[in-house]
Parts: structure tokens; sequence; C-alpha cells
């Protein structure tokens, strides 16, 4: 027989064992949690890339991405990183453009997409390839991964973690997906 104990003294230690328990549970329960959220196979490329910067020297926008978010990306990347600036007026600047984003057919009434770089019209089987001669701005075409259109700075960190997660090799976020074009690989 145990003396000085009421019921409600039991209740009261077994609520203190409970609470241990729970706490002892929970911390598991978040290095568990922690653990599993890293990706150990995911390893950031350090190959060298080219990012693209086309623009309009009166957009707004464009000098905003200049000023901000260009200079984060070589602060982040450094010497890994190589950034042109293409003037959208430029003949040069549409026609790189069109590499990019893709030119018209006009024989067959469509646009090609994807990088055209050095292709021939005959190695993609079109008569002629002609400019889309629509050039939106600011455009940020990153290295063979991805390009995105239009800036607002709020999305800075964003762009950068983008950036990232194609260094990984990894799905890019949604979050910026209205706006951004990914590459086709080569299988």
């Amino acid at each position: 027989m145990i003396v000085g104990r009421t019921k409600g003294g039991n209740r009261l230690a077994m609520f203190k064992q409970l609470k241990k328990w729970g706490l002892l549970c929970l911390m598991i329960c978040c290095v568990v949690g922690l653990t599993g959220c890293q990706n150990s196979n995911s390893k950031e490329s350090t190959e060298p890339f080219d990012v693209h910067f086309f623009y309009s020297s009166t957009c707004n926008y464009c000098a905003s991405l200049r000023s901000n978010l260009l200079s984060k990306i070589q602060e982040e990347f450094g010497n890994q990183v190589t950034i042109y600036e293409h003037e959208i007026d430029d003949e040069e600047s549409k026609t790189l453009y069109d590499t990019f984003f893709g030119v018209y057919d006009a024989q067959t009434d469509t646009v090609i997409n994807g990088q055209l770089e050095g292709v021939t019209p005959e190695e993609i089987g079109v008569s002629e390839l002609l400019p889309l001669n629509q050039y939106y701005v600011p455009v940020l075409v990153i290295g063979d991964y991805y390009a995105f259109m239009g800036y607002d700075s709020s999305f800075d960190d964003d762009y950068l973690n983008d950036i990232h997660l194609a260094l990984r090799g990894e799905p890019l976020s949604s979050k910026m997906a209205a706006s951004r074009w990914e590459f086709k690989k080569d299988a």
C-alpha cells in the first residue's frame, strides 16, 4: 500500500510521464522529418553556365532586373556564370532571341520552338525559317535549362532558387511556372 498518494496524484504522475514520452516522440519525428527532407543524391553542378539577358533601354522592368537580380546571380554563382546582355532592338539580339524561343515556318503556318542556333531549315524539315517578330522583355535565359519573361523584385529568392534546382537537375518550383519555359534536354 502506498501512503500519501491520492487519485489526483496518480493522474498527475501519469500526465508527467506522458508529457516526457510525448516530447521524446516529437523530437524523434522532427529529426526524422528534417532528415527526410534532404536529398543526398542531388549534387549541384559546378559546370559553367551562361545567362542571356534580353532587354530594352526604355523598359523599367529591364532596368530593375539588371540592377537587382543580375547582380545577385553574379554574386551567388561567381565565376561559374557568364552574363550576356542583349538590347532587343539590335538585329543580332533578335536573331539570338529567335534561336531560344522559336521561329515561324511560313509553309506550315506553325511556330517551331527550341534552341535553334546553327540549325538549317532542312535539318528540321522546313523550307524557310522566319523570325517571330514578337520580342518581349525582360527575358532571362538560364543556360540550356530554362528561360523566364517578366520581372518582379519580390521574387528574387525564387528566381535564384530555380537556378539552384536546375543545376541540381531537379524539377523547378511551380511558383514561377507561368512565366517560364523549360528547354528540352536531349536524351
